[in-house]
């Protein structure tokens, strides 16, 4: 038996050897063990597979090396360091695997942030879908920040999709399917949404102001700590929406439902107008009894229904 005895040189060849098995291993599965190695990387279902194959090297090192007058404790070290070497090599080749799919990430998600930038100016069916597809394609990639400022969007389909701190300031969304859309945190300053499908939305501190929300379906949308100053809500379907902390200074809501909607007194005496608005009676009597506060005041009421018992 050959002996080694510079322990750079025994490294070097321990080496050489479990590179040389490992792409024995890739070849005898034809082609698909480094995509088992990057499936390790990523479960942890695959990293247990990935240690028990490298206990199996170890082992098949340790027998291998476990000639005729070997020890049992100098085969316990060959397999202690067939096993080092083995994972080494693995955790190394997944590595190298996980950097080249983040490089192709990286340029798979340019081509879609470029679709979205060409085809958002479009006012096209077809554009919208490709746009949807794409920001479907990002959204699975964990991004949400997506830049729709100006886009001509009117009458597209784009439910499901998140777009949680986006650009839509000065976007045409009219009459836009927007169910269960995330706009956390999203700018749509000057939007067009008149008669767009907001059900159940999240629109948590989104910065609506100005925007025209007229005839849009806001029933069961989240607007907690929205910014809605100046914002034309006529029309809207706000039954079971969240108002809560919104700010909603000097927005229109002339004809709007509001039954069952959570929001304030206070909120709703900073509007502009609240004419023919269909409120729930309760809250219609917490507005009425603001009477007896100063004359100024349940003037601003009249807005409501044209009339506030009491006053002259």
């Amino acid at each position: 038996m050959i002996q080694i005895h510079n322990p750079g040189a025994v490294v070097f060849v321990e080496t050489v050897l479990i590179a040389a098995m490992l792409l024995a291993v890739h070849r005898a599965t034809g082609g698909r063990f480094w995509r088992w190695l990057a499936y390790g990387t990523a479960t942890r279902s695959g990293f247990r597979m990935a240690v028990l194959g490298g206990l199996a090297l170890a082992l098949a090192g340790s027998l291998t090396a476990g000639g005729e007058g070997e020890s049992g404790l100098q085969i316990l070290r060959w397999g202690a360091r067939f096993l080092f070497m083995a994972l080494s090599v693995m955790v190394l080749a997944s590595g190298l695997l996980a950097c080249q799919r983040r490089r192709r990430q990286k340029v798979q998600l340019d081509v879609y942030r470029g679709f979205v930038r060409q085809l958002k100016s479009t006012a096209h069916p077809a554009a919208a879908a490709t746009i949807r597809a794409a920001i479907r394609a990002l959204n699975r990639s964990g991004e949400t920040v997506v830049d729709l400022a100006g886009g001509l969007l009117d009458g597209a389909d784009l439910r499901g999709i998140r777009l949680h701190g986006a650009n839509l300031n000065q976007a045409r969304l009219e009459r836009v399917n927007l169910q269960g859309v995330g706009f956390t945190g999203a700018d749509l300053r000057g939007a067009r949404l008149n008669g767009a499908d907001l059900r159940q939305t999240f629109l948590y501190r989104a910065d609506l102001r100005q925007a025209d929300l007229r005839q849009a379906d806001l029933r069961q949308a989240d607007l907690r700590h929205a910014d809605l100053r100046g914002a034309h809500l006529d029309g809207c379907l706000l039954e079971d929406a969240r108002l809560e902390d919104a700010r909603l200074d000097g927005a229109t809501l002339n004809g709007a439902r509001m039954e069952n909607t959570q929001v304030s007194v206070a909120q709703l005496l900073k509007t502009d107008t609240l004419a023919h608005a269909v409120l729930e009676p309760r809250l219609r009597l917490r507005l009425v009894a603001a009477r007896h506060q100063p004359l100024g005041l349940a003037r601003r009421l009249l807005r409501i229904d044209g009339s506030v018992p009491g006053l002259p």
